[in-house]
């Protein structure tokens, strides 16, 4: 079976199919029981069976400065600085001025390998 690639900051709702060798793009959402056959746009929603696409997440300038700016490589749980979650440029700008003031921290990134036998899945850390 050919390996599917999940990027970060993705939901998956819960019994979505995604077929082997498909892609599912960063900030995306899946919708519940979708069956997903296609490779997904980053910060796209999708949903149905096959999956299509229901609307992009943000605009396209929103994306592209999301895709620039992967703010989920930092440390957000342990900072102070202050983060206006609800309007996505604002954040990115608080991330970068709390970067900058030595306030917000890069964590390595963490990639595993998930791999299914019958009804039993394990999850292998990689390096």
């Amino acid at each position: 079976m050919k390996p599917v690639t999940i990027g970060s900051d993705v939901w998956i709702g819960t019994a979505a199919a995604v077929m082997g060798g498909v892609t599912i793009g960063d900030g995306s959402i899946v919708a519940y029981g979708s069956v997903v056959t296609r490779d997904v746009e980053p910060y796209s929603v999708v949903g149905g069976a096959p999956a299509k696409l229901i609307r992009p997440r943000f605009k396209p300038a929103v994306v592209a400065r999301l895709l620039a700016e992967p703010w989920w490589r930092y440390d957000l749980v342990r900072t102070t600085h202050p983060i206006p979650w609800r309007d996505p440029m604002a954040a990115l700008d608080a991330i970068a001025e709390g970067v900058a003031k030595g306030l917000i921290h890069e964590i390595p990134p963490v990639r595993h390998r998930i791999t299914r036998n019958g009804t039993q899945f394990s999850f292998e850390k990689l390096g």
